[in-house]
């Protein structure tokens, strides 16, 4: 019986310490800021909602390489394939820095060709745009 009054009386204890640091000690506001800072050298950044449906939707891909065979820049030994850009994205967010690819203005072919209508011209205008957020990040 002895036992188990110290038992009740030690968790208890804990109890009323665990509810008093939830009460009086508060988190840090900026956690999210700091695992940012902390992941910067990998490419880390944040993502907003609409980022994250474009590239679920570059998930569908299943590598048909169709948009190859329409790209006009397919001969290019310095221009990365549209198939190559849509997988490496919808595996590996940190390459993000490594995908470099200048396609045409107004070109939308592989669009056009993708049996599962992802979206790859806007995929890689979103590229080009955050290219520039991840290696600032890094620095």
């Amino acid at each position: 019986m002895l036992k188990k009054i110290q038992s009740l009386i030690f968790l208890g204890r804990f109890f009323i310490l665990h509810l008093f640091k939830r009460v009086f000690f508060v988190l840090k506001k900026d956690s999210s800021a700091t695992f940012l800072n902390h992941y910067a050298g990998d490419h880390i950044f944040a993502l907003s909602q609409d980022d994250k449906k474009l590239l679920m939707t570059a998930s569908a891909c299943y590598a048909c390489k169709l948009c190859d065979n329409v790209c006009p820049k397919a001969n290019d030994a310095q221009h990365n394939l549209p198939s190559f850009v849509v997988l490496s994205q919808s595996r590996l967010l940190t390459d993000l820095h490594r995908s470099p690819n200048d396609c045409p203005e107004g070109c939308h072919q592989c669009d056009l060709a993708c049996p599962v209508q992802i979206p790859i011209r806007s995929l890689i205008d979103w590229i080009k745009d955050h290219q520039n957020i991840a290696s600032i990040s890094s620095q």
